[in-house]
């Protein structure tokens, strides 16, 4: 049969028939009133024979039913769209939502009056077979991605012709951009046998990834050692060098099992490290570890080039977090705990910022929690290592100590800061930073510094005391002593902190030499010893001064 395209009115008269669709398309004129049709894509059985079907004829009910099927496959594309969830209250105009793929709630509720359906009734109708018509576009997408996939990485056979002995994996399919990944769960004890990365005699412009630092690797598995029962691994990346076959489970589209032939190379993109450090700890702690896994994403292998990019393409968009955040989230580590403990403890957490390196200069905060910690660590002779050995009753005294020394420095320092650290206000901050030196880093270090030999005694106690002596007896320092702060000027501008803790410009000097400079001023209001460093320091930038 010729005919293909039948236009038509609301009557049920057919106004022509064509062969193609822009005759059809160009003999119509656009009113709601008119249409045309591919009648391939209906099945007109029940009103009349295709031979039927010619112009001038009149078809009872051809418009209605092809309302009814048009109104019928509208509500289950929105039901799609709807159940991916781009649809969505907000106030933003058309045109933003459209840049991110979305669109008002109200523009659907909007699209269904015209058809006179209500939402709820919408809802209630076409749930199924909007979720159904999502499988199927869900499956024909990933098996589209599949079969790009396979032809940018020029396998030589399709899916279909697979053969070979293989081994299977449960698998997540998904795509990014036009490519196809698998997502699987690997035993350690499988990763050293099935995975490779490039070895270290290969030339850098060889190779898709950094050289391996064993190092590195091992520092890594030293971590899973130390963390056995809740460390953490990212997911590794691999190219597989020959075609996957996916076969889903039922029900779902996008889940089921992958098979990969046992002859396929599967080189690490992004990982190595990780991969690597998964062979050393398996060395160490083969039964307690072989039976763990992680998470790997398979990409089909499209050479060094692709496989290069991935690389770069994974590491330069990666951004390690700030310092102060890791010490705030890893209470593993003890240090980070008891800084973190302490300040709570000294009612200061309003104060600190927890995310940033600084504040900012509009920030209500006064320090960063990362110069808290330097401080701390400062005023206690610990780190990280020290901090780790701490037996619970000497990490309770530290908190002591370290709260005490807060206190002093807040209640005796001039300029306010007791008001800036209990109830400050953004306006307050900004001025502060802006005039004095209080608030600033450096301030707080060279204090820190110059505290140090209030806690010496306490520190050798402490540090080298015996299990069985009586903790409670240990007396722990007040920081009496820093009263001497609140007779010294925090103002930017006095000579007392030019070229010490402010340079001649105005500007902060927050290097290791304004600090033992700001605790040589410190120290002489005290009248304390002045350590050699910082003596030397001072007379390379002030001379002998008597």
């Amino acid at each position: 049969m010729t005919t293909q395209y039948v236009r038509f009115n609301a009557k049920d008269e057919i106004l022509g028939t064509h062969k193609a669709w822009c005759k059809a398309l160009s003999k119509s004129n656009n009113t709601f009133e008119e249409t045309y049709i591919n009648i391939s894509d209906y099945n007109l059985s029940s009103l009349c024979e295709l031979r039927d079907i010619k112009k001038g004829a009149v078809i009872n009910g051809l418009w209605g039913l092809i309302d009814e099927v048009r109104t019928h496959k509208l509500c289950n594309e929105l039901m799609v769209k709807y159940l991916c969830k781009e649809f969505v209250d907000s106030d933003e105009t058309p045109a933003e939502l459209d840049k991110k793929g979305l669109q008002n709630i109200k523009s659907l509720i909007s699209t269904l009056s015209l058809y006179k359906i209500n939402f709820d009734e919408w809802i209630k109708n076409y749930t199924d077979s909007g979720q159904a018509l999502k499988d199927s576009l869900d499956t024909e997408a990933l098996a589209t991605a599949e079969k790009d996939a396979l032809l940018k990485a020029d396998l030589g056979k399709a899916t279909e012709k697979f053969a070979g002995a293989c081994f299977s994996l449960p698998a997540i399919a998904g795509k990014m951009g036009s490519s196809i990944y698998y997502t699987v769960q690997i035993p350690f004890a499988q990763v050293p046998q099935l995975f490779k990365f490039n070895q270290n005699e290969i030339p850098v412009e060889l190779r898709a990834q950094r050289q391996l630092n064993t190092k590195r690797a091992s520092a890594i598995a030293d971590y899973m050692e130390d963390r056995k029962y809740d460390y953490t691994l990212p997911a590794l990346t691999a190219s597989v060098s020959e075609s996957m076959r996916f076969e889903p489970v039922d029900g779902f589209s996008n889940l089921g099992m992958v098979q990969i032939p046992i002859g396929a190379t599967m080189l690490i993109n992004d990982g190595q490290h990780r991969a690597s450090s998964i062979e050393t700890i398996l060395e160490r702690h083969y039964h307690q570890f072989k039976d763990q896994s992680i998470s790997v994403v398979l990409f089909y292998d499209q050479g060094l080039e692709r496989s290069q990019q991935m690389f770069a393409d994974i590491n330069d968009k990666m951004v390690k977090p700030p310092k102060a955040l890791n010490i705030l989230f890893d209470r593993t580590n003890k240090m980070n705990s008891l800084v973190v403990e302490s300040i709570e403890l000294a009612g200061m957490t309003q104060a600190v910022e927890f995310e940033k390196a600084s504040p900012g200069a509009k920030s209500s905060k006064v320090w960063s929690i990362s110069a808290l910690k330097k401080a701390i660590e400062t005023v206690t002779g610990l780190n990280d290592k020290k901090a780790k050995a701490l037996s619970d009753e000497e990490i309770h005294y530290y908190k002591k100590l370290i709260v005490n020394w807060l206190t002093a420095l807040v209640e005796y320092t001039k300029g306010d800061l007791k008001e800036a650290v209990f109830n400050g206000s953004s306006a307050m901050l900004t001025d502060m930073r802006l005039n004095l030196v209080n608030t600033h880093a450096v301030y707080l270090h060279a204090v820190a510094l110059a505290s140090v030999s209030m806690v010496d005694e306490f520190k050798s106690f402490l540090l080298n005391i015996v299990m069985s002596h009586e903790l409670m007896d240990i007396p722990v320092p007040t920081f009496d002593d820093l009263k001497i702060l609140s007779g010294i000027t925090v103002q930017k501008t006095a000579d007392l902190w030019r070229e010490r803790l402010v340079n001649t410009d105005g500007t902060m000097n927050p290097t290791a030499n304004g600090i033992k400079l700001g605790a040589h001023v410190i120290l002489e209001n005290l009248g304390a010893f002045v350590p050699t460093p910082i003596i030397e320091v001072n007379t390379m930038v002030f001379g002998d001064v008597a």
